[in-house]
């Protein structure tokens, strides 16, 4: 009985301060200015070409002259163990207050990477909006401040990268859109105006290329225009000069907001969807539509979870030996605000939900991920009554996809107690027929 009680207490024991089912999660900040807020991280590079972190960048805020916050562009370098390299701000004279929209890749004649551009939007004492790229080489050393060449308050929504040939994107003023090209070298190639007969708005929202073979065909947009009082988007097909060629779709539902992203072969919209009966009464999920090079529909498919419709919805592509190997889909569920990231499939159709992080004062922006590991940044919303240095802080987190999903504390104590009763009856099972045998004797 002795050695039966031992080998219980030893089980408890074990289960009890070994048994997690949480998956640990490492929070970094740059924790350097006041209301830092994280918007963008992409893959940082070395003088070898080697992957060695990521560049992030977002903004903070500080009080003008006037007494109001006016934000400000931040920048950094952290490498995959959320060490930081180098952090700098943007300061030049007459920016009353900028914000950033792109970090692109600098590359020269053999393709190699040799730096990064900051697509910085500012704001002058005069209240005149403009845009300038700012390189810097890979240690974060200022090359050029470089001025976009478009008119006052047309402002770079966003910018890719074409090959060896330069950068193609979209750009919007307060009523009208454009498509605009870059050489290398951030030299303007031409800027388009979205036309349309008896439309009196028109934005662009997003920018992908059309792949086919490993070459870029085309390019998909899409753009909200409003015509004889009411809205519409549209998914545009564009040619390699940037002509529009046909709508490849007009019936998107009102509050969709549709995103682009790459494909090996065509290209991939996703977004909101409102069409759907849920748990708890939810009904906003996820769509995601696959499209091949001949711009034919293949794959139409909706989530099952319930989503936060005005929170971060980001479809991130898996890249191995310059294949897409998967996608992973980073939103808020609506149910329990946690943050979730599900593996998607080549189809669109979801395969695993891979994390699962109990969010209670995180402001999710964007993410990306590097063998096998995730790396989430947005902004710290400090609670009341936690002890930090600033208000709102930066956000770079680690998390291993390999971890469990997280559960809530309520469930981990379960899974404890339950697993205790259950050892708790197996060896109340060895006791009785160890004292059967004994009176059979």
């Amino acid at each position: 009985m002795k050695k039966i009680a031992l080998l219980m207490i030893s089980i408890i024991s074990f289960f009890t301060y070994n048994i997690n089912v949480f998956a640990k999660d490492t929070v970094y900040s740059l924790n350097k200015y006041n209301d830092e807020k994280l918007t963008i991280i992409d893959k940082s590079y070395n003088s070898k070409q080697k992957t060695d972190g990521f560049v992030v960048a977002g903004t903070y805020n500080k009080k003008g002259d006037n007494g109001k916050k006016q934000s400000n562009v931040i920048y950094a370098k952290m490498d995959t163990y959320g060490n930081t390299s180098w952090v700098h701000s943007y300061k030049s004279a007459n920016v009353v207050s900028s914000n950033i929209s792109n970090v692109l890749y600098l590359y020269d004649e053999e393709n190699k990477i040799t730096g990064y551009s900051l697509v910085i939007s500012f704001k002058d004492s005069n209240d005149i909006e403009k845009n300038i790229f700012l390189k810097i080489d890979l240690n974060g050393k200022v090359i050029e401040e470089k001025a976009s060449s478009l008119d006052e308050n047309i402002l770079i929504k966003k910018l890719i990268h074409i090959n060896n040939e330069g950068y193609i994107g979209i750009a919007n003023s307060n009523e009208k859109a454009y498509l605009i090209r870059y050489d290398k070298d951030f030299n303007l190639i031409y800027k388009k105006e979205y036309q349309e007969d008896n439309i009196s708005f028109s934005a662009y929202q997003d920018i992908i290329q059309i792949h086919k073979d490993n070459n870029i065909i085309g390019y998909a947009t899409i753009v909200n225009i409003k015509k004889d009082n009411s809205s519409q988007i549209k998914l545009i097909n564009n040619d390699l000069d940037g002509n529009i060629i046909n709508t490849i779709k007009d019936n998107f539902e009102a509050n969709s907001n549709p995103k682009l992203e790459m494909s090996d072969d065509g290209f991939i919209v996703y977004g909101i969807t409102n069409e759907l009966k849920l748990t708890n009464n939810k009904s906003t999920s996820y769509f995601i539509n696959t499209y091949n090079s001949e711009l034919e529909e293949v794959n139409d498919s909706v989530g099952s979870t319930p989503i936060a419709k005005d929170k971060v919805l980001k479809l991130l592509p898996v890249i191995e030996d310059n294949k897409i190997k998967e996608y992973l889909l980073l939103y808020i569920n609506d149910v329990d605000s946690s943050i979730e990231v599900t593996k998607i499939n080549m189809d669109g159709l979801e395969k695993s939900k891979i994390k699962k992080i109990n969010n209670t004062y995180y402001n999710i922006s964007n993410f990306n991920t590097n063998n096998n590991i995730l790396y989430i940044i947005g902004q710290i919303n400090c609670p009341e009554d936690d002890d930090c240095d600033y208000n709102n802080n930066s956000l770079f987190l680690i998390s291993d996809q390999d971890k469990v999903i997280e559960v809530k504390q309520s469930d981990n104590r379960n899974i404890i107690i339950g697993t205790c009763i259950f050892v708790g009856l197996i060896i109340l099972l060895i006791v009785l027929v160890r004292m059967y045998k004994k009176n059979k004797k």
